[in-house]
């Protein structure tokens, strides 16, 4: 029996190895096997047709240690082979399933780098610059003015082209493009230039003077002037690259501009509106006062004034001094009232009443009051009558309501009177004589001539 047991354990021993023997020499047999590759030196982009025997199924083709760039299994016994930029000299090896078979003496050749020319040679950040010569497929840097480019785009298949994109803080200087063969530079120069500026959107689109608007666009950086309708604005470059610009006071209704070392920027057809400010009285003065009298009306964005009223009838004339001043004259007929002033940016209204007294044109009747010659140049002579002994003060006020000659009170007796008015410094133009008889005051035009 033990016998027998021995036997038995000693022939499944046997085919026990013989499997091992069968496994082993039949993976053997499927592993693939190089037997030549050609041409044996090459540069990058070059194909090598590989020979040799089971290369179906393969998985991988590498040369010199690193991938190839691409291969194509031709047949069972023939693979093509491209060289890629990082491949080096030493083994072509084939990998399949089954294993890696491997056969040395690729001797690998960097591809010569040489820029003969580019385009365009100038031009803003963002630029794509396309770049000729020879060994261009490998090229792994670009600098422009030692700035490193951005979005290289080469191909292996082309070694005489690529192209590159001139980043945002690129300076004016040479392309330099590095390669495993080494480094070469363009003889020229590449010029970097500044952006030109747009503008997208601005709001608010309307607006009086003092309105802050919001300007979008690009390139805005930089700005120096700013204008709108043509008139100059202050403004703010915003770290977000929109500018800030103030309507001017006297801004018109137009397209905005934007100059920046790139150019200059406009909104195109779209225009802003300039609204006019609305006008505000504050106050007047003298509070009261017969037909002729000049009132002098103080407030706010009264320029471009083009009604002055008074209880409302229109004044008999009126003068924009500034835009917080207005003088008129006190109209024949006149009623009491509030005085109106009316601009293209609207309607302002005085809190308080003028009071309007009885016409002094009639007062300077009653006293056959008379002012010759007329016009005048030199001197004038102010003539009136008195029915009796009265307290007469005389004084002559400009169209702005300007004291320019006064004689104090003095008590004249019944009779014609006569004053003599020089016009020494006065200017051409209206002014009126106002003469106060004990209260009762009387107003009479000067024309002045020069």
């Amino acid at each position: 029996m033990n016998l027998v047991l021995s036997l038995r354990i000693s022939a499944f021993s046997v085919l026990l190895t013989l499997c091992i023997f069968c496994t082993a020499f039949t993976t053997a047999f499927a592993q693939p096997s190089l037997r030549s590759f050609t041409p044996t030196q090459t540069s990058p982009g070059g194909s090598i047709i590989i020979t040799g025997i089971r290369f179906t199924g393969t998985t991988a083709v590498s040369i010199g240690g690193t991938p190839a760039s691409a291969f194509t299994v031709d047949t069972d016994t023939q693979i093509t082979a491209i060289v890629a930029c990082n491949n080096a000299s030493g083994e072509v090896a084939v990998t399949t399933s089954a294993g890696t078979a491997r056969l040395a003496g690729f001797v690998f050749t960097p591809a010569t780098l040489l820029i003969t020319s580019f385009t365009p040679t100038s031009g803003p950040p963002g630029t794509v610059v396309t770049v000729t010569g020879r060994g261009l497929h490998c090229v792994t840097q670009v600098t422009v003015g030692g700035v490193a480019a951005t979005q290289i785009t080469t191909t292996l298949s082309n070694q005489t082209s690529m192209s590159f994109t001139v980043p945002s803080s690129a300076a004016t200087g040479a392309v330099t493009l590095t390669s495993s063969a080494g480094s070469a530079s363009a003889s020229e120069r590449f010029t970097v230039t500044t952006p030109a500026p747009t503008i997208t959107s601005f709001s608010p689109t309307s607006g009086a003077a003092g309105t802050v608007i919001t300007v979008t666009g690009t390139n805005l950086t930089g700005a120096s002037s700013v204008s709108i309708g043509g008139v100059a604005a202050t403004f703010t470059v915003n770290r977000d690259g929109t500018v800030s610009i103030t309507v001017p006071s006297g801004a018109l209704t137009g397209v905005i501009s934007i100059t920046t070392p790139g150019g200059t920027a406009t909104s195109g057809r779209t225009t802003f509106t300039v609204v006019p400010p609305t006008p505000t009285i504050t106050s007047f003065s003298p509070t009261s006062g017969a037909a002729g009298t000049v009132i002098t009306v103080t407030g706010t964005n009264l320029t471009g004034a083009s009604s002055v009223t008074v209880g409302g009838a229109a004044a008999a004339s009126f003068t924009v001094v500034s835009p917080t001043t207005i003088t008129f004259v006190l109209p024949n007929g006149a009623p009491s009232g509030t005085i109106t002033v009316i601009t293209a940016g609207g309607r302002a209204v005085s809190d308080g009443t003028l009071t309007v007294r009885p016409t002094s044109v009639r007062i300077a009747e009653e006293y056959a009051m008379r002012i010759f010659p007329q016009p005048a140049n030199g001197a004038v002579t102010l003539e009136y009558s008195l029915l009796e002994a009265s307290p007469v003060s005389i004084e002559v006020v400009n169209t702005l309501g300007r004291v320019v000659f006064s004689q104090p009170i003095s008590q004249q007796g019944s009779g014609i009177q006569r004053v003599i008015v020089p016009l020494e410094g006065f200017g051409q133009g209206v002014y009126f004589v106002r003469v106060d008889i004990g209260g009762r005051l009387a107003t009479v035009p000067l024309q002045v001539v020069r």
